[in-house]
């Protein structure tokens, strides 16, 4: 299938079938590049909330001193597409190591011969979690990307757009639109700053507290050929967001 055949099919996908991922237990942009053809990656994301929500409306868990993780599978299926398997867990005071859910995502970016001003992608996501986890039982996200480097310095954007398929009566099209400006520290280390919003249904017309917004400070390097490592910190910005989030990232890379 062609990338051109493959964004036609996602976006008539999302026009019926939008959903809600979970919700705090990857904090990640999603760049528009991807390793060569074969390649495989496990990557751990890992985060701690040292100062979040006691309490929820939404018959969700609280997230105050959660730590939550998620594991990533990917392999690199052609020169623009990838595919990738989550397992998400959930450990909190008093209820102990918990099972989350899963999910798949399949992730396509515009090859370097389209010679665009920008470079492009379209990550499509489709998650399950168990009750009191997520706000959504299936889900379903579309991710535009639009990235675009300046030198030492990368923008990338990620305009989310997400609706539950099942375990909720809700069926408005949510949007959580995540961003960052990396700063390279040469060919093997970055920062970055990184925003993280959910702003709620389309319609739904949330006040600002009641929508997410939380802003990081991450640091990336390399540790070899083989590993990256990742330390992050977060803050939120609205009553409805964890007030202070740390994240890790342990990655492996192997090329065939």
């Amino acid at each position: 299938m062609r990338f051109s055949s493959l964004l036609a099919t996602a976006l008539f996908v999302a026009t019926s079938h939008i959903a809600s991922a979970q919700q705090g237990y990857e904090f990640e942009v999603y760049d528009a590049e991807i390793v060569p053809k074969g390649s495989t990656e496990i990557e751990l994301i890992s985060n701690y909330v040292a100062n979040g929500l006691k309490a929820s409306d939404e018959g969700l868990y609280a997230t105050h001193h959660a730590l939550r993780s998620s594991i990533e599978f990917s392999r690199t299926l052609s020169g623009w597409l990838q595919g990738s398997v989550y397992l998400t867990t959930n450990s909190t005071p008093g209820n102990g190591f918990a099972y989350v859910g899963n999910r798949a995502k399949l992730t396509a970016v515009a090859p370097s011969r389209w010679n665009l001003p920008f470079d492009l992608g379209l990550a499509n996501e489709v998650s399950y979690a168990r009750q009191g986890f997520a706000e959504y039982r299936w889900a379903y996200e579309l991710t535009p990307i639009l990235a675009k480097s300046l030198g030492p310095v990368t923008l990338v954007l990620n305009p989310a757009f997400e609706r539950g398929l099942r375990g909720s009566e809700k069926h408005y099209i949510d949007l959580e639109p995540r961003g960052k400006v990396a700063f390279g520290l040469g060919d093997d280390a970055s920062m970055a700053m990184e925003y993280y919003g959910g702003l709620g249904g389309i319609g739904e017309n949330y006040s600002l507290g009641e929508q997410r917004h939380q802003v990081f400070a991450r640091f990336q390097t390399e540790i070899n050929k083989h590993f990256e490592f990742g330390l992050g910190l977060g803050r939120g910005l609205t009553r409805s967001s964890d007030k202070w989030v740390l994240v890790t990232t342990v990655e492996y890379k192997r090329k065939h």
